[in-house]
């Protein structure tokens, strides 16, 4: 048998190897991910500070009952 089979072009290979090459360093962030997070901790912060500017709107409500 020659090695006919090995030389066959199998698209399963690249996809692995694509794979591969992506998962190998998964600490590293493309610029568009950094930028979406960066979004997303602002959007938290903001709704962090609404729910305490709530908490502190109740609470004087309550004290003037």
């Amino acid at each position: 048998m020659d090695d006919s089979e090995k030389n066959i072009f199998h698209s399963s290979n690249i996809a692995n190897q694509t794979l591969a090459g992506s998962v190998s360093d998964p600490f590293t962030l493309t610029e568009k991910e950094k930028k979406r997070q960066e979004k997303l901790s602002e959007l938290l912060e903001k709704r962090q500070q609404k729910a305490a500017k709530k908490e502190e709107r109740a609470k004087k409500r309550t004290e003037r009952r």
